[in-house]
Parts: C-alpha cells; structure tokens; sequence
C-alpha cells in the first residue's frame, strides 16, 4: 500500500481512487499470486534505521519471467533505491533461470522507465490499455 502512494502509475493511481489504497493492494497483491513465483523472491528492503525503503516482485507471468511490482515509499525515492531493487529482482530472476525478463511501466512514469533503462531493459513495445465496465 505504502509504495504505490503517489504513485505515477495512472491504473494504479485510479484504482487506489476507486478502491482505496488498502483494498488496491490487496487485490495487486491477490493478482501477483497468480504468477508462478518463489515466495524467496518476494522481497522488502528496509533502511539501517529499519524503516521501509520498498519491495520488489519477481515472477513468472505464463509467458516470461517479468518484475512484476517494484516501488519505494515516497518519503525514500529520488535517492536510488529502485536501481537496488531492480538489480535485486534482475538477479533473483537470472539465477531462477530466466535469460530474458519482460517489465513495464506507464508511460507518465518516466523515473522508472529511467531506472529500466540504467539496469539495461530496452524498450520493446508501446500499448494502448483498455476496460469495458459492464454493469
């Protein structure tokens, strides 16, 4: 919940409007657990002062090995702790086995289409998302 504050990503930016931002989690954390995954790579980092810095979520969607959620809390970004959990996730998911990783990120989050750049992700592809509420 706490790493998704403020958060530039727009769908989960919306769904913690719609939602709130306990039950946002609860269900981003509900979908991540249908990804193959293990529970070792699921990972928190905290501070020498042990407070919260972020987490970060390797997986297997049923295509490829992915960074499934990655973020740090408000208070602690801008100081380079995504570049230390995406390294973290990259090699967690390396040492799994992956020889490819597939990651996102919306395109008004640029900070962390930066982070991707630096750990060497290339961009491979530019979608459109879309819902249909049916009621």
């Amino acid at each position: 919940m706490r790493v998704s504050e403020q958060t530039l990503d727009r769908r989960i930016r919306d769904e913690r409007q719609q939602e709130g931002a306990w039950t946002q989690a609860r269900l981003m954390y509900t979908d991540m657990q249908h990804m193959t995954y293990d529970p070792s790579w699921w990972q928190l980092a905290y501070g020498k002062d042990g407070e919260l810095i972020g987490l970060v979520m390797p997986a297997q969607n049923p295509t490829h090995p992915v960074i499934g959620y990655i973020g740090v809390v408000p208070e602690q970004r801008g100081r380079g702790y995504i570049d230390t959990l995406l390294n973290q996730g990259t090699v967690i998911l390396h040492r799994g086995g992956a020889d490819a990783i597939r990651a996102d990120t919306d395109v008004e989050n640029s900070p962390m289409a930066r982070a991707f750049r630096r750990a060497g992700y290339i961009r491979f592809a530019k979608r459109y998302e879309y819902s249909l509420v049916l009621r």
